[in-house]
């Protein structure tokens, strides 16, 4: 959402100048400030971030931080994108320095906030992740939403904003968490692009005259704002400037951004700025990032008593009376409640809206010499290690679990991950590295990430006694120390762990994963590219920083703690199950008539859940179903239920009175993960409380039934969906309004387009008939005459014609054409089904001129071949065969075409296509021309491309289409139409022809004026 913005002026230039923060930056139309998130609009100031999130999570409120602010209490944090700081050593870069706005995953408005706070039992919500201040306009008005409710609001700021705006903002705000980074202005100027004095300015304003409770953090870097001198200096303007009660916690720096030359700040440097301002006189004083529970603590400045314990996030003792000293009953400056909030450490991410989210693990940085560890402190890890994931599931206090550790808790180590799986299944792996570490600390945070690996599916209570859990304790990082190729040499596989960065992208493997995956030295190292999103063979760069690590790896079952068990239970009672059905009925009835709609179920729990299953069923016309589902992204079940009533009212148009209708509901939650049918643990399964959920990514089915057993429903539900590739099995516990239920939903074919329209003309090739005729004469200007002949097969490239087209040229001008041609091609797109093949009568590519469609061979393949459909909607979009048209309609444009989208399949998939489709081509009399549409590697350096295309091209040498199949999968060559060259390798195989690869022509993108650090390979290959 755009919105009209606050805190700016026209300039006498026909430009505006931002006043909302003291950069005052000027902006003629289309500009975009320093933030990146407010821009010039038709000359007026727009926020285009309003309404959009990167995320939402409940934390403790002392994670803000915040230690006098109602301790104990669960607050709702989000942010969104940009900043208007440029910190060097920024811990949350990735969303702070965003530039892709359209990225923000989470879409809400301020009451949708306020309501989900309430919802969720938040005493407050928090402006934090990037600085609120640039979406100062979304902050308050969500702060208006809050206080509306009683929930009050957090802003977690640098605090460098204008005179003009800090009144409105600030006095929107119940608490506030300022950020004063260093006392001098050179290392504002240096590391941060900002200057110090406004800062000052702010934490004065806020704290002299408002009524906004302040805290103040300062973030210690070592050898840039660390001397005694700075810190007594600072301290000292706190006490005289705002007084002896703001608290202020100093915390430990961490290597991130741009700032990673150097290491973690050192406790006793924490030790020493904590003594220091204690003797300053200021009296409420923390340290954070590391475990001190004496200095994170808080002691009436009266009597010396200890009023609130801390661990980490964690309160223990609680010596408070209201806001009094429970001793000597003197004020203690804050805001408390009569009681401590019972929140504890945890943090729980969750969705306002069901807007997709593509989350990424968070991996930093670790390690150091442990394999000197006994069986027994083995033992004593793994058993703290399922502790402390068992707390984060259960949401118990993990406090137990770290003492287990003993005397290993301070333990120094740089790096720890958690690693739990189910079988050959991961179901989580997080962890922590970078510089030396506590193991108790950072054990216990690798824990709790690892038990919501955003990657998958939360882990649930009723799967730990059927999990494996693997701990990895790191050593320190080193530089490879050779470059280019030379660095497969240096890598040993099942000792080193990898970890690149390349410019902003960064990834890590741990030492086992080349192991388990029995990788050798080049595939792991294509494969840390890949973790990083890089091409493959970018490990080969000068540019590209490599390290190693060592690593010792342990691991066993999952032990569980009898003392956090928990049964599984229903979320909803069979009594509100049955007040829901009513509801659902009353609505659907209310809106077919046009009656106002009840839009609150009254006296039902409105929880969150992963699915909603509503099935509105007709005796004369049958039964219609609605699903909303997600296996790690919950939803409130009343709105969503509702948006579903409406759907359904819509589906019925009239056709049949809703009063006549029975409504069966199924409530779906608690997700586990039982693996693909080759790995399949169903242990644990009870099919009178959970339904079975099988999917392969495009397709769903969810089958539930009491009567059946596990086996059959596995079986009932295989059998929904023409499932391919790569399944994975599910299952919810099941709150259902009847004994059984059961829907599916995935890709239907659609024949209804019979002309088939350009999609890429004007991108992939000129769409005016003269541009696109001229285009094809450059491509042929130059070739020498050569003759036609015969031939059986050919592979052409796709890409646009001013990348790919010379080659495929060079084929289409060899051959003789007949009156068919069959092309085959990958399918780039996920519209439609995955073995499509194109019904159309014709395929335009301009107004004017088209290649006809052959739709009698069209039906005959679909019908022919299992798993082949007629379907025009996954061809609408798809380039692989339109952009062979331009040449055809040179070389043979009375030629007839079918054509065949393909994605997805596995070898005995293949092979059965291959011989349906020999024994149709051995019974044609005048068989088609196969062509398969496809490029070669994609985006690795030239080099590196080529190396991988010819192993490609090798592997096609063989005519063994699984021996091709086999070479791009462990070679990782992204060959797109490597299923459609294997399909015809396999057919003509099966009719026994020796399927001798000629090679005609080859190139990448960078010999037509591409970069040679990204290319894509193009060849051309002709079979007789």
């Amino acid at each position: 959402m755009v919105t009209q913005a606050q805190w700016y002026t026209e300039t006498d230039d026909g430009r505006i100048l931002c006043q909302l923060c003291p950069r005052h930056c000027r902006m003629k139309d289309g500009d975009r400030g320093f933030c990146f998130v407010r821009k010039n609009g038709g000359g007026r100031m727009v926020l285009d971030t309003y309404g959009k999130s990167t995320g939402f999570c409940i934390d403790p409120i002392e994670k803000k931080p915040l230690n006098h602010f109602l301790p104990g209490t669960p607050v709702l944090s989000f942010g969104t994108a940009g900043c208007n700081l440029g910190c060097k050593f920024c811990q949350n870069w990735d969303i702070s320095k965003s530039r892709e706005v359209a990225r923000l995953s989470d879409r809400a408005m301020p009451n949708e906030i306020a309501a989900a706070a309430q919802r969720y039992g938040c005493r407050s919500v928090a402006y934090t992740y990037n600085d609120p201040v640039i979406w100062a306009e979304y902050a308050i008005d969500t702060a208006a939403a809050c206080r509306e409710m009683g929930i009050k609001s957090v802003a977690v700021t640098a605090g460098y904003i204008t005179p003009e705006a800090r009144g409105d903002f600030f006095g929107a705000m119940d608490a506030a968490n300022i950020d004063l980074k260093a006392f001098t202005e050179d290392f504002y100027f240096k590391l941060t692009g900002s200057h110090l004095q406004p800062v000052l300015d702010t934490i004065e304003f806020v704290c002299n005259e408002t009524d906004c409770w302040v805290e103040l953090t300062n973030l210690i870097i070592p050898d840039a704002n660390d001397s005694v001198d700075e810190i007594e200096s600072m301290c000292g303007w706190v006490m005289d400037h705002v007084g002896p009660n703001v608290p202020i916690h100093f915390t430990a720096f961490h290597p991130d951004f741009r700032m990673t030359d150097r290491g973690r700040t050192e406790s006793a440097t924490l030790e020493t700025a904590y003594e220091i301002a204690r003797k300053v006189g200021l009296n409420y004083v923390y340290v954070g990032n590391v475990h001190d529970v004496a200095r994170q603590s808080t002691y009436c400045h009266s009597c010396g008593e200890l009023l609130i314990q801390r661990d980490w996030h964690q309160l223990g003792t609680y010596a408070m009376s209201g806001n009094q000293c429970g001793r000597c009953g003197v004020t203690i400056p804050g805001v408390f409640d009569d009681v401590p909030g019972n929140w504890g450490a945890k943090r729980q991410p969750i969705r306002i809206t069901q807007q997709p989210r593509e989350e990424v693990t968070e991996v930093t940085k670790v390690s150091n010499q442990l394999t000197q560890l006994t069986d027994s402190q083995q033992a004593t890890i793994l058993k703290s290690a399922a502790s402390m994931v068992q707390a984060a599931v259960g949401g118990f206090d993990p406090s137990a679990a770290l003492a287990g550790l003993g005397e290993l808790t301070d333990m120094l180590i740089d790096g720890v991950f958690v690693t739990v799986k189910r079988g050959e299944t991961l179901r989580g792996c997080c962890g922590r590295q970078g510089g030396q570490m506590k193991l108790g600390e950072s054990l216990m945070d690798s824990a709790a990430r690892t038990s919501r690996d955003p990657r998958m599916p939360p882990l649930s209570m009723s799967e730990l006694p059927y999990l494996n859990l693997s701990v990895s304790l790191l050593g320190p990082q080193r530089p490879i120390g050779v470059s280019g190729d030379q660095r497969e040499q240096a890598v040993q596989v099942g000792k080193h762990g990898l970890r690149i960065q390349l410019g902003q992208n960064g990834g890590l493997l741990l030492p086992q994963v080349a192991s388990e995956q029995g990788w050798n030295a080049r595939q792991f190292l294509d494969g840390v590219c890949r973790k990083a999103n890089l091409p493959a063979g970018s490990w080969r760069r000068d540019d590209a920083q490599l390290m190693l690590f060592d690593g010792v790896c342990f691991g066993g079952d999952f032990q569980m703690d009898p003392s956090m068990s928990g049964a599984e239970r229903s979320l909803l009672s069979p009594q509100e199950m049955s007040l829901y059905r009513d509801w659902v009925q009353s609505n659907l009835i209310a809106l077919q008539i046009g009656a106002t709609p009840m839009y609150y179920a009254m006296g039902v729990s409105d929880v969150e859940v992963l699915g909603i299953v509503l099935s509105v069923n007709h005796p004369t016309v049958g039964a219609q179903q609605w699903l909303q589902l997600s296996v790690k992204d919950s939803r409130p079940l009343q709105s969503s239920l509702y948006q579903m009533t409406e759907n359904a009212v819509r589906s019925l148009a009239g056709r049949v009175p809703a009063n006549e209708c029975e409504i069966e509901l199924a409530v779906l939650s608690d997700c586990v993960q039982h693996g693909s049918p080759n790995d399949l643990d169903v242990r644990g399964f009870n099919h009178q409380t959970r339904a079975i959920i099988m999917t392969d990514g495009r397709r769903w089915a969810i089958r539930y039934d009491r009567k059946q057993t596990t086996e059959r429903l596995i079986e009932a539900a295989g059998s929904m969906e023409a499932f391919r590739g790569n399944r994975q099995l599910y299952s919810m516990h099941c709150d259902c309004s009847c004994d059984a239920i059961a829907v599916s939903v995935g890709p239907r074919a659609d024949v209804t387009q019979s002309v088939r329209q350009p999609a890429v003309a004007g991108t992939f090739y000129p769409a005016d008939d003269d541009g696109r005729e001229s285009q094809v004469d450059r491509l042929l200007d130059g070739l020498a005459p050569c003759e036609k002949r015969k031939v059986f097969a050919v592979m052409v490239p796709h890409a646009g014609l001013r990348f790919s087209g010379r080659v495929a040229a060079e084929i289409w001008r060899r051959i003789e054409v007949p009156d068919r041609v069959l092309i085959i091609g990958p399918k780039h797109t996920p519209d439609g089904v995955d073995w499509a093949v194109a019904p159309h009568e014709s395929w335009r590519i301009s107004p004017t001129v088209s290649i006809a469609g052959d739709v009698g061979m069209a039906r005959e393949l679909a019908e022919r071949i299992p798993g082949m459909e007629l379907d025009s909607a996954a061809h609408a979009r798809e380039h692989g065969i339109e952009v062979q048209l331009p040449l055809m309609n040179r070389f043979c444009p009375d030629a007839r075409i079918a054509a065949i989208a393909m994605h997805g399949g596995d070898l005995d998939d293949f092979e059965s296509a291959a011989t349906a489709l020999a024994q149709w081509i051995g019974q044609q009399e005048d068989p088609p021309l196969l062509v398969v549409s496809s490029d070669m590697n994609h985006f690795a350096d030239d080099h590196e491309n080529r190396r991988r295309d010819r192993l490609a091209l090798d592997a096609l040498a063989t005519g063994d289409g699984a021996e091709l199949l086999r070479v791009c999968a462990e070679e990782n060559i992204s060959m797109c139409g490597q299923v459609p060259a294997a399909l015809v390798l396999m057919v003509m195989r099966k009719l026994g022809k020796h399927a001798k690869a000629e090679e005609i022509a080859y190139a990448t993108s960078a010999e037509y004026g591409g970069t040679k650090d990204r290319v894509v390979g193009y060849a051309g290959v002709i079979w007789e």
